[in-house]
Parts: C-alpha cells; sequence; structure tokens
C-alpha cells in the first residue's frame, strides 16, 4: 500500500466516523439532555441505518429543557431568540387576586395574578411558562 492510498483510507476513515456520528455531535452543540443516551444507540445501533436515522431524529427534536430556553419571535415562525436575561419569577398559578393585579399573558391569552411588587418585572405565566414584562 503506497503512503498516497493510506492517507485516502485514513482521510475515508475520518470521514465515515464524522458522519457515523453525527447525530451525536448534533445532540452535543445543541444541549440535549439525552447526549449520552444518544450516543449509546448511535454507537449500538447506528451501523444500521433505522438506528442512526432514530439516533439523528432524537437529537434533532427539542426536548422540554431546550425548548424552555427558546422562544419565538412575534411574527416569525422559524427564528429563535434566547429568553431575556433579565431575573424571572414565576408567578404561582393558587394566588389571592387580593394582593395582585391581573395581567394578560400574551403567548396564551390567560389572565395572569401578579403580585403588585413584581410589576415591571420579568414574570413566567403559570400557565404557559411564556416570559414577558408585567407591565405596570
Amino acid at each position: 500500500m503506497s503512503d498516497l492510498s493510506a492517507a485516502a483510507v485514513a482521510a475515508i476513515v475520518f470521514v465515515g466516523a464524522l458522519i457515523y456520528f453525527l447525530p451525536w455531535f448534533v445532540a452535543l452543540s445543541r444541549g440535549h439532555k439525552n447526549t449520552t443516551a444518544i450516543f449509546v444507540l448511535n454507537v449500538l445501533l447506528g451501523w444500521t441505518l433505522i438506528g442512526w436515522t432514530a439516533a439523528a431524529v432524537w437529537a434533532l427534536l427539542a426536548d422540554q429543557e431546550t425548548r424552555a430556553r427558546y422562544q419565538r419571535r412575534p411574527g416569525r415562525s422559524s427564528d429563535y431568540d434566547p429568553l431575556p436575561q433579565a431575573p424571572i419569577t414565576v408567578v404561582p398559578q393558587p394566588m389571592a387576586t387580593a394582593a395582585a393585579t391581573l395581567r394578560a399573558c400574551p403567548h396564551c391569552a390567560s389572565d395572569v395574578p401578579v403580585p403588585y411588587s413584581l410589576l415591571g418585572a420579568v414574570v413566567a405565566c403559570p400557565f404557559c411558562r411564556g416570559h414577558f414584562t408585567a407591565v405596570p
């Protein structure tokens, strides 16, 4: 085997390994909470087309934690923005409305009781977990 063919074989093996582990790389880059399980599935069943496809689809599906880190831009269907960096307070669902005022959630249109002390702060809707600023 000449030096040129050994280098070609090494390059083919390297590119093949990159393609083989592509689902795992996608899961790592997306911060998927099941990255280890995707890696195990990829190693054990990735040699089959079904196993590799299952690992790829699983890596591409956003889990709840990943989905919670992003919100849709208004009026756009495919672009995502990170959530605001302001402190977020979750408004408890069973709350007396005597010490609170109702604000409409812009994401689900539910009336959210917001305590007067949280007006002007970024709060999370207890129904849809959407984040919005409780306007005073």
